[in-house]
């Protein structure tokens, strides 16, 4: 509420502005970012609140964050292969599914941070519990967080796929260990390919098209075998 002849605070006139600004569709997150923007997410090894946030973005604040003090408790960081996923398949949380916006992005984050078949379950059942059954498209963003999570670890840089065959790229200066690869492509008659080049990587053919759950779940399956 607002007193008319009221002196409003700094960050009181700065939140009221953000308002004014964001009064359009998808403004609830745009005004929420704009908030952690004014008053920072806070000193977890400090009273003082941090501004700094805003600078590099709210995710990598708190990656950053993270690794700082990881560094002073003696705990180095672990370096992890920055890896991206491009594959034709509807992976998306659907507003009428989780309505509330808050909720959505707290979903999305928790399916992010995925990087098990335990991991994938438990989010799998509190999805169930909370918002009744999962839509396909759901499901498939989980697999596709947890293809991205299997392909970081074994340093493949790029997932993309087409609908008959996925492509796994890599950095030739820090190239994964490919012995696995090379054994299942000698039985897998011209189905595995690995190809060098400027951007080297692993080519894998279906036998035939599949539909989405069954696609990823042939991508998930092959890197866990590399």
């Amino acid at each position: 509420t607002f007193t008319r002849g009221k002196v409003l605070s700094e960050i009181s006139t700065k939140r009221l502005e953000a308002i004014r600004e964001f009064t359009e569709f998808g403004s609830g997150f745009k005004i929420a970012l704009r908030d952690l923007e004014i008053r920072g997410t806070g000193n977890i090894i400090g009273p003082q609140q941090s501004g700094h946030m805003e600078t590099v973005g709210y995710e990598m604040y708190c990656k950053l964050l993270a690794e700082a003090v990881g560094e002073l408790r003696g705990m180095p960081s672990k370096t992890e292969t920055e890896t991206s996923v491009d594959l034709p398949v509807d992976a998306f949380i659907p507003e009428k599914y989780i309505k509330a916006h808050s909720q959505r992005l707290s979903a999305y984050r928790k399916i992010a941070a995925i990087e098990s078949d335990d991991d994938f379950s438990d989010v799998y059942d509190e999805l169930l519990d909370r918002y009744g059954d999962v839509p396909e498209s759901v499901e498939n963003l989980m697999t596709v967080a947890l293809i991205r999570r299997l392909a970081s670890k074994k340093k493949f840089t790029e997932v993309k796929g087409t609908k008959t065959a996925v492509e796994l790229l890599f950095n030739a200066e820090d190239a994964p260990d490919l012995t696995e690869c090379i054994r299942l492509a000698g039985e897998a008659y011209g189905r595995i390919q690995i190809k060098s080049g400027t951007r080297p990587k692993v080519v894998y053919s279906f036998a035939a098209e599949h539909e989405q759950k069954k696609y990823l779940a042939n991508i998930k399956e092959f890197i866990e075998k590399l």
